[in-house]
């Protein structure tokens, strides 16, 4: 349903112009991902960090920390202008997440 409608609304969005003119105006960011086993959850004090550094960030990156759906896993996703950064952004809220969990 919302990837459809999200979908439909781009198609919208980007009609009369080419994939790539479109496609153009999107910034690109690096990204690095890590999944953390529990069958606890997110710590909360994982969140509030994450929280933080989106601030932090101000738009030039993002860090999404959340609980799987299908899994007993924590996943970890940072995004930033430079691969070192996200991967640093990454491997510290995974680090955190772990020594919160014990």
């Amino acid at each position: 349903g919302d990837g459809l409608a999200a979908a439909l609304l781009l198609c919208d969005a980007i009609r009369g112009r080419t994939l790539a003119s479109a496609a153009a105006v999107m910034p690109r960011y690096a990204q690095a991902k890590e999944n953390v086993r529990t069958f606890v959850g997110v710590p909360a004090a994982a969140l509030a960090e994450a929280e933080r550094l989106n601030e932090e960030l101000a738009g030039s990156g993002r860090v999404l920390v959340r609980a799987s759906g299908t899994e007993p896993l924590v996943r970890v996703l940072a995004e930033a202008e430079t691969d070192e950064e996200a991967q640093e952004l990454c491997a510290r809220i995974a680090r955190l997440v772990q020594r919160e969990l014990g």
